[in-house]
């Protein structure tokens, strides 16, 4: 999908997209040991977003001292990271469980399409994963 949608014309890019389709995931754990809820914070689209700016921030307040050319080498190699995640976020959203809407607070986006681990879920996948190669 992100060869076909998004322009990743190399390994890395992939790779880039596979590790942060899983990164909302493994952030939660240290070793086998749970550090975060699951499908707490690290699977709110305001988090990464909120990342992302104070990123944006540190480098543009001079926090982080890069030249033009790093960040823009960083933005361009991290923005099939950031699509990783924010896919994974996409497909949690359809679950019945869903994911966190509004910080600190209960409220969830769930469209309740499907249950993690059910074959409405491996469906799903299998679809879309076919609808990229056409």
């Amino acid at each position: 999908m992100a060869h076909r949608f998004f322009g990743a014309s190399d390994l890395f890019s992939l790779v880039a997209v596979a590790a942060g389709s899983v990164l909302p995931d493994w952030i939660e754990t240290a070793g086998r040991t749970r550090i975060l809820k699951h499908r707490g914070i690290s699977h709110a689209v305001w988090f990464w977003t909120m990342l992302v700016l104070l990123w944006w921030i540190c480098v543009q307040k001079g926090i982080v001292s890069l030249s033009y050319a790093e960040v823009q080498q960083i933005a361009a190699e991290a923005r099939f990271l950031i699509i990783g995640i924010f896919l994974h976020l996409a497909e949690d959203a359809l679950t019945i469980t869903g994911i966190p809407l509004v910080p600190f607070r209960p409220e969830r986006l769930a469209l309740r399409l499907f249950a993690t681990g059910s074959r409405g879920e491996a469906l799903f996948v299998v679809t879309v994963s076919l609808l990229c190669l056409l």
